[in-house]
């Protein structure tokens, strides 16, 4: 028996012999779980939500067709739906691996979960796989090769195929709108060069790509469901120094179709959400994604843009996240909560915390929790609020009001920010971490600006970047140092 053979076999036999599901922890405890291990080379990254299939057959394929990598490799799967019915199969498949580790995520459910993989990647190199990708054999070894350079911060991609694995179908994606997607595909004709290396794209799909974890630009924390990292992504890297590349070894296969209903959230909503977010980010003029989407969905779409363009002027948006602590006991305050936050298009995440210990050293240690929940997310700066305290904000304006009077932390560590007297009521607590470090990720989500501390933030519009750290600015918009690569690429 080869050892692909018995990698295999040791897969099926976990998944079919898994004992009943223990309880799903809570994102925080996974994630603290997760940091119990050394580094290593190389991580394949997966990411999964209700596709067990798919999840099996691209693990089964890494080990049957790459076994130069997977031996010596880091195998992580996230969950992206834990308390779903294939959850307990998916966790047994990957820790059945001597080297896989499962990581349920449930606090948010979107492709941009994929930040996360990599950040807390064991790896240098990390490759990220949809969960229904098949590799072609020396794929995954190419793109490795192509990042052993510390300073190589290229995005590496590689030739689509058709569904025999035949014909290349795309090597980039033109920045073209179709269908509610930035990006159509298409063949550069240097795929069929012999010997041809990596050749510069303008953008591509993230279905499968791969990175150094430690020039990882990042996702902008505030995407949710699916859409808008294509284009966005590979414009980030260069402005960071990397390229977006097509590598012609790393072949893919990529499962479209969906016979039994797509299982995750494809709303229009999120998409233009999305794209407002990632271009007000990179300072790029907005107007165009609201041009596409109503001619493709109606001109009921473009209040909703309005609405999502004038939201990420409001002050919740200088902070990268805003984790709520939540009394398992009581979930009707988490869903009160959650809607003060949202009002604006702020999506908060929920922590739920187990008993406390009781007095200050509950509220210290809930501070404590929230704040390393928000470090494994990259956040700089970020709010830790309890479900009592933000259940008292009659509206977003209330909650800014709030934070900008809370206890706040500057440029410490986790340790320190669970030292911080919170009070005596750990759901009653108002902590802001600032500048807190993000975990080895580079600047440039949506963050702070002067007109969201003088309150004039409603007449501005944040479309031009501090050159200083990648924020945006306020006011009129400046000139962009230089038009998106994508244009020059295409």
């Amino acid at each position: 028996m080869t050892a692909q053979d018995a990698l295999r076999r040791r897969l099926l036999s976990a998944a079919d012999s898994l004992a009943p599901p223990a309880p799903v922890p809570t994102d925080l405890e996974a994630l603290d779980r997760l940091g119990r291990r050394g580094a290593t080379d190389v991580t394949i990254a997966v990411a999964t939500s209700d596709d067990f299939d798919g999840a099996f057959f691209t693990l089964s394929s890494l080990c049957l067709y790459h076994p130069e990598v997977t031996e010596r490799a880091e195998i992580l799967l996230l969950d992206n739906h834990p308390t779903g019915p294939e959850a307990g199969r998916l966790r047994g498949m990957v820790e059945g691996l001597p080297n896989g580790g499962y990581l349920p995520v449930r606090s948010v459910r979107s492709t941009a979960v994929r930040d996360l993989l990599v950040r807390r990647a064991a790896g240098a190199v990390v490759v990220v796989l949809d969960s229904h990708v098949l590799v072609a054999p020396g794929g995954l070894a190419a793109a490795v090769a192509h990042l052993r350079d510390p300073a190589c911060g290229d995005i590496v991609h590689g030739p689509l195929l058709n569904d025999a694995g035949r014909r290349v179908v795309g090597t980039h994606m033109d920045p073209v709108w179709r269908g509610g997607m930035f990006g159509t595909w298409g063949v550069d004709d240097r795929i069929h060069e012999a010997g041809a290396g990596a050749f510069e794209i303008p953008l591509h799909g993230l279905g499968a790509f791969a990175v150094r974890r430690d020039r990882w630009p990042g996702l902008n924390p505030h995407f949710v469901g699916f859409g808008g990292e294509e284009g966005y992504l590979q414009e980030k890297a260069r402005r960071h120094g990397g390229r977006s590349v097509c590598l012609p070894e790393f072949r893919w296969i990529h499962r479209f179709g969906h016979p039994r209903g797509v299982k995750f959230d494809l709303s229009w909503e999120a998409r233009v959400r999305n794209y407002v977010i990632g271009w007000t980010e990179l300072g790029l003029d907005v107007e165009s994604i609201r041009t596409h989407f109503v001619d493709a969905v109606g001109g009921e779409i473009g209040a909703y843009f309005d609405q999502v363009r004038a939201d990420v002027c409001h002050p919740l948006w200088r902070y990268d996240g805003i984790v709520v602590l939540n009394d398992d006991a009581a979930p009707g305050r988490w869903r009160q909560a959650s809607r003060v936050p949202a009002s604006v298009s702020v999506a908060p995440r929920r922590l739920p915390l187990p008993t406390l210990p009781r007095g200050r050293d509950g509220a210290r240690y809930a501070v404590a929790a929230g704040a390393r929940y928000a470090r494994y997310w990259g956040w700089r700066e970020f709010a830790v609020v309890g479900d009592r305290a933000l259940a008292g904000c009659a509206d977003a304006d209330a909650l800014a009001a709030l934070l900008d009077q809370a206890v706040g932390v500057e440029a410490v560590g986790v340790e320190a920010a669970g030292v911080v007297d919170a009070g005596p009521d750990p759901f009653a607590v108002c902590v802001v971490v600032r500048d807190a470090g993000r975990t080895g990720a580079l600047p440039g989500v949506v963050g702070p600006t002067e007109a969201h501390r003088n309150g004039a933030a409603a007449t501005r519009r944040p479309d031009s970047l501090d050159p200083a750290d990648g924020r945006p600015t306020g006011g009129r918009p400046r000139p962009l140092p230089e038009a998106p690569r994508w244009q020059r690429l295409a």
